[in-house]
């Protein structure tokens, strides 16, 4: 809690407790000084957007209409001790119920990061002209893109807020995040970027389907402190509702399954049977190459080029041209979280820049990344699917996963000691964002994982940071057997049993084979 919210509640125990000397000359000073105290801080909460003070604010202002009502109708509080005790405890009980919601969703600080580099940050925006080609959105994009960055110094620049004012308000549906306006990041606004030295390293970066190019600002901001410079971007319209630095509101607009889509990915990650799932591969690449999936797929991968192409030019972003000028483009690397995890590796495999890629429990739509083999190392950090099943039809094996068909060929699954996937223990798929902070049990299990927050953003981060230092610096020192030693809860596994069952069965007479084929 904050200053004002325990004020607030101050206010209210002092309210209460004033109950038990009701015949004292003072208590009736006090209850009404206390009642005004609660308000007046409750208030002050609200402005900052604690939500969670609401329920104790509404109950500050009965208290205060209750004051009011019995100096005007003359009415005494209980003077006997048992109907003291019950006025006094009423209104602890109903205090400390008010509290739930802080207990529930608490205001946290965000992990300090541990490189040596103080972190810049800042807001840009880019737009990606009209294009007719076929399968691309004709017409203008405009991109909000937020770049972290290792800087030269930060006295005199203030941290960024999570969210600034109007973002809270535009995620305001999802009422529960609205407090992370008041949430302070350890990324100074606009301070300058580290000018000696060798040129950074370049991670772009692609936010889950529906989020915001600040879902994982924890590890930004811990990557750039060890001497990346990250860009995340924002893919309109599948980006959560923002507005870019010009004024421009760019709307969200939710994607429908269609029900062939559900019924042929049913299919294909639930069946019991590897042969049964590669049944369902050929109508699913069907169904998927119609759908509002792949149209965004190529417009995410569009943008990601672009901006890739932008910093390569003569003639970067205004905003970030001295930025632009210590990175280099020769050491590049793909990352994304959820849908945005699938596109990274499809992007990566068309840019030949991009040295590495990984995802956060990353999901892909590409069809092109099934029996195939990415270019470059790939790191695949995914949610618990035994505890927290991103599909709900999906086999709780932990032998298995409906990504085990993409990255590699499926002739030799499994055998690539580059490719490496991890399965981190009782976490959830919307666990693998800064969101997992924001909530404790009994909410955090269902919606983030039962694993500590704190310690699902560790692992996110140290993994992560190993392995680009290994793909894109050579140190593979640091990765990944130091990690995986620190990190128990986080298990290694590899895609054998597709391997195995190819090598057995993937014949051109098989139902895969014939598939195949047809490709």
């Amino acid at each position: 809690m904050r200053a004002s919210d325990l004020l607030m509640f101050a206010g209210l125990a002092a309210f209460a407790l004033s109950g038990w000397r009701v015949t004292a000359s003072w208590g009736p000073r006090v209850r009404l000084v206390s009642v005004l105290v609660a308000c007046a801080s409750g208030i002050v909460s609200v402005v900052v957007l604690h939500w969670q003070a609401i329920p104790a604010l509404i109950l500050a202002f009965v208290f205060l209409l209750t004051l009011g009502i019995r100096s005007w109708r003359g009415i005494r509080l209980p003077s006997s001790r048992v109907g003291r005790r019950w006025t006094v405890g009423t209104v602890l009980v109903a205090a400390i119920a008010c509290a739930i919601p802080y207990y529930l969703y608490p205001l946290f600080h965000m992990p300090q990061p541990s490189g040596p580099y103080p972190v810049g940050v800042r807001d840009f925006d880019v737009t990606r002209p009209a294009v007719t080609a076929a399968g691309i959105e004709a017409e203008a994009r405009h991109l909000l893109v937020r770049v972290w960055y290792p800087a030269a110094t930060t006295v005199g620049f203030t941290p960024r807020r999570y969210f600034t004012r109007d973002e809270a308000m535009l995620s305001l549906p999802n009422f529960r995040i609205l407090h992370l306006y008041d949430v302070h990041t350890h990324g100074y606004v606009g301070a300058p970027v580290r000018a000696d030295g060798p040129r950074f390293p370049v991670v772009i970066f692609n936010h889950g389907y529906l989020l915001y190019p600040g879902a994982n600002t924890a590890l930004m901001e811990e990557l750039a402190s060890h001497g990346y410079v990250v860009f995340s971007l924002s893919h309109p319209p599948d980006s959560a509702t923002y507005r870019t630095l010009g004024g421009t509101l760019v709307e969200q607009h939710q994607w429908v399954p269609s029900d062939e889509l559900i019924a042929t990915l049913n299919q294909l990650v639930g069946a019991p049977t590897y042969e049964g799932r590669y049944r369902g591969y050929e109508p699913f690449t069907r169904v998927i190459a119609h759908d509002r999936l792949t149209y965004s797929l190529g417009n995410w991968r569009g943008d990601d080029l672009f901006l890739a192409d932008a910093l390569s030019s003569g003639s970067p972003p205004a905003a970030v041209a001295d930025i632009a000028g210590r990175v280099d483009m020769k050491t590049l690397a793909y990352g994304g979280m959820s849908f945005g995890g699938g596109v990274a590796a499809s992007t990566c495999q068309m840019d030949l820049r991009c040295k590495g890629v990984f995802s956060l429990d990353g999901v892909t739509w590409d069809v092109s990344m099934f029996d195939s083999d990415l270019r470059v190392p790939f790191l695949l950090l995914q949610s618990d699917w035994l505890t927290n099943p991103l599909f709900p039809d999906e086999p709780r094996d932990p032998g298995v996963n409906p990504q085990d068909l993409a990255f590699e060929r499926w002739e030799h699954a499994g055998e690539r000691p580059d490719i490496y996937r991890y399965r981190v223990l009782e976490s959830a798929h919307m666990g693998m964002t800064d969101l997992t902070l924001t909530a404790r049990a009994p909410v955090r299990a269902s919606r983030y994982g039962a694993i500590d927050g704190q310690r699902t953003v560790a692992a996110l981060n140290a993994f992560t940071l190993a392995f680009l230092n290994a793909s894109l610096r050579g140190d593979q020192a640091g990765f990944p057997a130091p990690v995986e030693a620190n990190f128990p809860d986080v298990v290694r596994r590899k895609a054998i049993g597709v391997g195995a069952w190819w090598r057995q069965t993937g014949s051109p007479n098989s139902s895969a084979g014939r598939i195949l084929d047809r490709r």
